[in-house]
């Protein structure tokens, strides 16, 4: 199989499998010929890898993605470096190759720290956590509108007065200012004192990637050029030359 169907492969399963995650709930998904072909793989799972294999890997999944640990953060940076020696390897020699007077490492070195440094502020950065002493504080913030956000209710498991638009966490166990959600990459809740922290460090990772790909293109194209590829001719299965297209080139 080429390098191409490869990608195009990769691709197609996994636009699938994030569809059926985000629809799991449908009707259609539920009792459908999907919801069908999903009841027959469990059973046929069932079947092949033993009930208390499945039931342990079940279990470690849960612990795994609802308690507070430190795995997705080591994931996280191991992916992070991971990706930048393979940038410096492969991607930055070949530009000092053809465009020597040029510095091709000053803009990634910035925002791969930049990146960081955010990060490391929505690990350790307080998302607004609600407890005996900053309550009455939250409690000001917003209005109670009366429908939603309701005065004078509590929380069931902190047993303080919840502030308009605060939600109580189950996974950090605490009730949170303007609570977005549990990051389980920071392994810290995404909140009103943190949000704008967590945004920078998104938008800092888009710009990571975005140079990356601006890189790499400009790397590809300089090779190309250099060797004068889209010039050159390939030969097909039935042993004739014809010239080489941008579908081949991307496979080679």
């Amino acid at each position: 199989m080429d390098f191409l169907n490869i990608v195009v492969l990769y691709v197609l399963g996994f636009t699938i499998c994030l569809l059926l995650y985000l629809c799991a709930d449908s009707n259609f998904l539920k009792s459908g010929p999907i919801g069908k072909l999903r009841k027959l793989s469990w059973k046929l799972l069932r079947h092949i890898v033993p009930w208390n294999w499945i039931e342990a890997s079940l279990t470690q999944a849960h612990i795994l993605l609802n308690s507070r640990n430190q795995v997705f953060r080591v994931l996280f940076g191991t992916m992070m470096v991971l990706g930048h020696i393979e940038f410096i390897l492969d991607i930055v020699p070949m530009l000092y190759r053809f465009v020597p007077d040029e510095n091709h490492v000053v803009i990634p070195i910035f925002l791969v720290f930049l990146n960081f440094y955010f990060y490391h502020k929505c690990c350790m950065e307080d998302p607004g956590i609600i407890n005996a002493k900053t309550v009455d504080r939250y409690k000001n913030v917003y209005p109670y509108d009366g429908r939603m956000f309701k005065s004078g209710v509590t929380c069931v498991t902190c047993h303080l007065e919840k502030p308009a638009r605060s939600k109580h966490c189950s996974i950090c166990d605490r009730c949170v200012h303007r609570f977005d959600h549990h990051c389980i990459w920071t392994n810290n809740d995404v909140g009103g004192l943190n949000h704008g922290s967590f945004v920078l460090f998104l938008l800092s990772h888009i710009a990571i990637m975005v140079n990356g790909v601006r890189m790499a293109s400009r790397s590809l194209y300089l090779y190309t050029q250099h060797y004068k590829l889209m010039q050159t001719s390939v030969m097909a299965p039935d042993g004739s030359m014809q010239s080489i297209t941008l579908t081949v080139l991307f496979q080679m």
